[in-house]
């Protein structure tokens, strides 16, 4: 068997994971009380499995049994389950909206991290790089469009189109430091700046996000051998 609170919400969770942290920050928007089970990524448990058959981060396990699985939609759920917080805007465009960007971010760069982890040591980093800050400068043409005074993709509402995005571009920063590179001072990015500053400083992922030296330490995994 495997350890469960059976009054409330157990997640099973990684600090060093962005996936995992969507789902944190949204239990911290909430104030939801639950149980938490850290799972060791390079050594899981022989029981993880039976919580989650993909042994991925994160899990979280309803008091009723309900295992529930992947982080985007887990961090839905939440959203739904507690409207109030307005985490998802009730508008059906402004929902489309969040959806949108949460797409165009998954497919252009939320691997940027690790392609510079994989690249950080050889020629090709710069050129790597420069592929990066393409993506970011439309994502910031998209940040203006959205809400040109900000700070968040939706102006003043933090939702999940920034809980689920900005774990990875926590990470970019760390791979960009790593290497000695840097996204910082680009013309075209001062939208994407005052989104960086503001998430960074909202107090639920403040409070969350691991340290520049415990993602370094977990990162190193990526580096070519």
């Amino acid at each position: 068997m495997y350890p469960f609170n059976p009054n409330k919400p157990t997640l099973y969770t990684s600090k060093i994971c962005p996936f995992a942290h969507r789902v944190v920050t949204c239990l911290a928007e909430t104030g939801v009380d639950y149980e938490t089970s850290y799972i060791d990524l390079n050594n899981k448990p022989e029981w993880y499995p039976l919580v989650n058959p993909a042994s991925k981060v994160p899990a979280m396990r309803l008091p009723n049994g309900e295992i529930l699985v992947e982080s985007l939609i887990i961090a839905e759920y939440l959203c739904d389950l507690y409207p109030k917080f307005g985490l998802m805007p009730e508008s059906p465009l402004d929902r489309y909206k969040v959806r949108i960007f949460i797409d165009y971010f998954g497919s252009n760069l939320l691997s940027s991290p690790y392609v510079l982890l994989r690249n950080g040591d050889n020629e090709d980093k710069h050129a790597k790089l420069e592929e990066i800050v393409k993506n970011l400068l439309e994502l910031n043409r998209r940040l203006v469009e959205c809400s040109p005074e900000g700070p968040f993709f939706l102006g003043e509402r933090f939702t999940l189109a920034d809980i689920a995005t900005f774990p990875f571009i926590e990470r970019l920063y760390m791979a960009t430091k790593m290497f000695g590179l840097s996204i910082d001072n680009i013309p075209g990015l001062e939208r994407f700046y005052q989104w960086t500053d503001a998430v960074r400083n909202r107090p639920s992922y403040k409070s969350t996000v691991a340290s520049y030296d415990e993602l370094v330490t977990a990162y190193q995994k990526y580096l070519p051998k």
